[in-house]
C-alpha cells in the first residue's frame, strides 16, 4: 500500500487541473461513501489512506520547483474538495 500511495503522491502533482480536480473529488466521495458505514475498519482505512496520500502529494508539490504544480494544487477547484475531505475526516 505504501508504494501505491507514494506513486499517487508523485504522479498527481504533474497532472492537469481537470484530472487533479476529478481525482480529489473522487477521494472525497470515497471517504464519505455510505457503503463504508457497514465496516468501520474499512472506513478508517479509506480515510487514513486518503489523508496520507494527500499529505504526501502536497509534500511532493512543495518540494517541486515547478510553478505549474503549485498553481494546480493551489487552485480553488482543488482546494475546495480538499477542504471537504478534511471536514469528512
Amino acid at each position: 500500500m505504501d508504494a501505491s500511495i507514494e506513486l499517487f503522491a508523485r504522479l498527481l502533482p504533474i497532472q492537469d487541473l481537470t484530472t487533479v480536480t476529478r481525482t480529489v473529488t473522487q477521494l472525497v466521495e470515497s471517504a464519505k461513501s455510505p457503503k463504508l458505514d457497514k465496516n468501520s475498519g474499512r472506513k478508517a482505512a479509506v480515510r487514513i489512506n486518503s489523508v496520507v496520500a494527500i499529505t504526501r502529494t502536497l509534500r511532493c508539490a512543495m518540494e517541486s520547483h515547478s510553478r505549474q504544480v503549485k498553481e494546480t494544487l493551489g487552485h480553488s477547484q482543488v482546494t475546495t474538495p480538499l477542504g471537504l475531505l478534511l471536514k469528512v475526516i
